[in-house]
């Protein structure tokens, strides 16, 4: 009679470690916001963490016992290792949280992007919580329970869970309320409650979007709008706002106007498509109405589009004359802008300008060595191990190249007899370890000011001065958001529509 094999591990072993994994190494930093949040100073301030780690370890365990069969022990409990480690990474690193946006960066980041972000410490936390644990996963076999065992261990495991939390549910509610954030950093229920939220996003993508089908230009315009969108520029390193350094010298020449502004998101795939949308930052969803370039395209207004972005231009450009760099400093974009100036209409022209800007982590390519000013610069992907000083010479350097890219653009508009405005705004601001983060994407009503309050920058030539508006009757003092450039847009063109907000006109509400 051939001896039956008890070699192995039980699944339910294996959800129990796996658990364990997950929760201790893919959430140290998680871990270390909750004990700092606690302020333990005795025993009994202890109990609070121990509940939430007892709970969060019980739920987990229900979950992953819930998907974990003999037939997909191996694939899931594989994937949600890479994931987890992948998250772990980003979030002590960088500090960001998870969520449906972060999950839709994910989707619109490109090779280059991905690239830029390998470091060292990317290759200690792969091999460590991703490398090696998947290999222990391969090799390890696991035998299946019976279905009445594993209900009893479902059933075991949701009363000690209820156990836990419902006694202490008043002490966790009021924890989490008062540090809201802390959900966007659980691995793995961050990124799978995020998933499934962007997932139902783009099931509603599907529908059509509602037609601006009422717009007219009642008067036509010999006018040229230049649209600058910036990336990763924060008003607070613009010598234009009061920045200690000079970072804007050659703008400061110039007659603009520089306005207090705050970002639609804190990412650039929310706030560019917000930018072009009829729909105010309050009520936001670039997917129910058609958008301001399409809209304008229809009534025969000359668009470009000229692109550097890494992103792309998330769908705005695709029915006007474009064209793509390869993300180098801005400046390639200069040459192809001074062509389009020289093909203008006699009518309405909108140009288009997506910047690379101040994108990082890798703050040093974004400018050319001429402009390496400030030193000694950061130059890595893990700007986190960066000294601070390092690190803000090598943003306020990406400043100062903007301000030099910017500068001439208004040199060559100069050169241009028709009226002429050019509108500067970041898409979103950053943050250089305020507060423990770095970059930008955190959920907008937890972000700090770095990542939201923007640069807004406009300067227009005397015909247009003459002809439209006189730029010194706007009032400074108002504050601005990406919900003006829509409004005013359409207020310069003439164009007539129930879409267009007279109160949200930067040229019409002074």
């Amino acid at each position: 009679m051939k001896k039956k094999d008890e070699s192995g591990c039980s699944i339910f072993a294996f959800t129990a470690i796996f658990t364990f994994f997950v929760l201790i190494f893919n959430n140290l930093y998680t871990w270390g916001k909750i004990l700092k949040f606690a302020e333990i100073e005795n025993i009994a301030d202890a109990i609070l963490p121990i509940t939430i780690f007892i709970g969060v370890y019980l739920l987990l365990f229900i979950f992953f016992t819930l998907i974990f069969y003999k037939i997909t022990v191996k694939i899931l409990s594989i994937l949600i290792i890479f994931i987890c480690g992948l998250c772990s990474y980003f979030i002590s690193t960088y500090g960001i949280v998870i969520d449906r946006f972060m999950i839709a960066n994910v989707f619109s980041t490109d090779f280059n992007e991905v690239i830029g972000l390998f470091s060292w410490k990317m290759i200690v936390y792969f091999v460590f919580l991703i490398f090696i644990p998947i290999i222990v996963i391969t090799r390890v076999k696991v035998k299946s329970i019976s279905i009445s065992l594993r209900i009893r261990i479902l059933l075991l495991a949701l009363f000690l869970a209820l156990v836990v939390i419902l006694p202490n549910y008043v002490k966790l509610a009021a924890f989490f309320r008062k540090h809201n954030s802390l959900g966007g950093y659980f691995v793995p229920s961050n990124f799978i409650s995020s998933s499934i939220t962007y997932a139902k996003y783009i099931f509603k993508s599907k529908a059509k979007p509602i037609l601006i089908d009422d717009a007219v230009i009642t008067k036509n315009n010999d006018v040229l709008i230049v649209l600058v969108v910036g990336e990763t520029a924060r008003k607070k390193n613009f010598s234009l706002y009061g920045y200690s350094r000079k970072t804007n010298p050659l703008l400061e020449k110039e007659k603009i106007t520089s306005l207090n502004a705050t970002s639609c998101g804190t990412s650039t795939n929310v706030s560019v498509p917000c930018i072009f949308s009829p729909s105010a930052k309050s009520d936001f969803d670039h997917l129910k109405y058609e958008n301001m370039i399409s809209m304008l395209k229809r009534l025969n207004v000359k668009i470009s589009w000229l692109e550097n972005n890494f992103g792309g231009c998330y769908g705005l450009c695709d029915d006007v004359e474009k064209q793509y760099f390869n993300g180098s400093p801005d400046g390639i974009m200069l040459e192809s802008f001074e062509g389009k100036l020289k093909n203008l209409s006699v009518y309405e022209d909108i140009i288009v300008l997506h910047q690379n800007g101040s994108h990082g982590p890798l703050y040093f390519q974004r400018y050319t060595e001429n402009f390496n000013h400030f030193k000694p610069s950061c130059n890595r992907a893990d700007v986190s191990k960066c000294k601070s000083q390092e690190l803000f010479n090598a943003y306020d350097n990406t400043i100062l190249y903007t301000d030099f890219f910017l500068h001439t653009i208004i040199s060559k508009l100069k050169g241009v007899k028709k009226p002429v405005i050019m509108i500067y705004a970041s898409d979103h601001g950053e943050s250089l370890g305020e507060y423990g983060l770095f970059l930008h994407g955190f959920p907008y009503n937890l972000a700090p000011k770095e990542q939201k309050e923007i640069p807004f920058i406009i300067w227009a030539n005397d015909s247009f001065e003459k002809k439209y508006y006189n730029l010194s009757k706007i009032d400074k003092n108002s504050q601005y958001s990406h919900d003006n450039i829509f409004h005013t847009t359409l207020g310069i063109l003439n164009v007539k529509t129930k879409y267009y907000d007279k109160n949200l006109d930067i040229f019409k509400k002074n």
